[in-house]
């Protein structure tokens, strides 16, 4: 096994005055097999990072991807990992197309493929387009528990299980301060994947702004997210009125009271396939670490836990 860590969503300037830390993830590439679940659990729990992506090539450029959180749960879909993972396979192996395959559901009987694609200086992905559905089911217990009270609309992604609260200001997203262990206690009982807060974008040059809370997976918030934009990027289409394909700006301020937003994504939504292209630029590329096989038992002692240059980006 192989080890990288490269950080997604990446941008050299500041905006507003503010760096932008981009969203870390660690790559292991299995030369054979992957390892058992337990396994890959155990090396997430290591790693610490934000998701850590588990590759077993294929056939040329084709490769099984997995996806693990912070506190070692299995995941169906992370978009930023799955652009790490292509920029590293670019490194490795010059492929600017790849395609990804990610077994889904409980028993593994659905495969979602996701196609990859080097743009330039950015990377980009092919995700499904959710359309989240209006609901005021969540509404009072969230608003209590993020410290806001100006929600315009609360919608329900029902293929990932997310909620999305729509506000008026950018301000009151920035300034939202959730009470993590309370909401994490609240996503968990509701089987809730993530809650995401948006509205569209004080800065100019961008369309919307998201924060995204995780806290019963260990990300209590997400530097930045792919996979969210599965639901936001045609929730804002319909709202927005744009042409199909339009590229939307996408930031995600992360914690307002940090020194730097958490990153920049693109998003554009294709009502004829049904699918949005996300996209964003990988830098800070390092290899980690090689092994020829890890085990549950070996992996755990401290020499073999890796150092993280960026460790305050992966503590929660």
């Amino acid at each position: 096994m192989k080890i990288y860590r490269a950080n997604a969503f990446t941008h050299s300037g500041l905006i507003a005055g503010k760096n932008v830390l981009g969203n870390p993830a660690t790559v292991v590439l299995c030369t054979e097999m992957f390892p058992s679940r337990q396994e890959m659990s155990s090396i997430a729990l290591a790693e610490k990072a934000p998701m850590t992506v588990f590759l077993q090539p294929h056939q040329d450029n084709i490769f099984d991807i997995e996806f693990y959180t912070p506190s070692g749960e299995r995941f169906d879909l992370c978009g930023h990992g799955t652009l790490v993972a292509a920029s590293v396979i670019y490194q490795i192996y010059g492929f600017e197309q790849v395609y990804f395959y990610k077994a889904i559901n409980v028993a593994d009987m659905e495969t979602l493929v996701i196609k990859s694609w080097k743009e330039s200086d950015f990377f980009k992905i092919n995700m499904p387009a959710f359309h989240p559905v209006i609901t005021k089911s969540f509404i009072v217990n969230y608003k209590k528990l993020l410290g806001i009270d100006n929600v315009e609309e609360v919608y329900l992604c029902s293929e990932l299980n997310d909620i999305i609260l729509v506000l008026k200001d950018a301000k009151v997203l920035r300034n939202a301060t959730p009470l993590f262990k309370e909401l994490a206690v609240m996503l968990s009982s509701q089987c809730i994947r993530g809650l995401f807060l948006t509205s569209p974008s004080c800065e100019p040059g961008f369309d919307y702004e998201v924060r995204i809370f995780a806290p019963h997976l260990g990300i209590e918030e997400d530097i930045s997210c792919a996979s969210a934009n599965c639901s936001l990027v045609p929730l804002w289409h319909e709202k927005l009125g744009k042409i199909d394909g339009y590229e939307y700006k996408i930031l995600c301020p992360y914690k307002s009271s940090g020194t730097g937003f958490g990153g920049i994504e693109t998003g554009s939504y294709h009502s004829s396939k049904q699918n949005v292209f996300i996209g964003g630029k990988v830098d800070g590329h390092e290899k980690i670490k090689e092994h020829n096989y890890y085990t549950q038992k070996n992996y755990n002692t401290a020499e073999n836990k890796a150092p993280h240059k960026n460790e305050g980006l992966y503590q929660n």
